[in-house]
């Protein structure tokens, strides 16, 4: 039976580790304070067909955050509020 071969050896193990903590330390955060400034969109009272927009557009980018996350990569979508 032939040998399996490691494909990650524990340094870059770790290596991948900390750059994954450093940079959802970052990315994390600005992202909550962009879903907040969208939030606050809602004084200006946008129309229903807009905040359906917004949402669905923002939760097809969560959906597809979260997709890559656990498997593979998926495209960005695209966003406008126009028809």
């Amino acid at each position: 039976m032939p040998k399996k071969k490691a494909t990650e050896t524990p340094a870059k193990d770790d290596a991948r580790d900390a750059a994954f903590r450093r940079l959802a330390g970052k990315r994390v955060p600005k992202a909550l304070k962009a879903i907040s400034l969208v939030a606050s969109l809602g004084r200006y009272k946008p129309t229903e067909k807009q905040a359906d927009l917004i949402v669905g557009a923002l939760t097809t980018a969560v959906d597809n955050c979260s997709e890559q996350l656990r498997t593979a990569k998926v495209a960005l979508p695209e966003f406008s509020l126009e028809d």
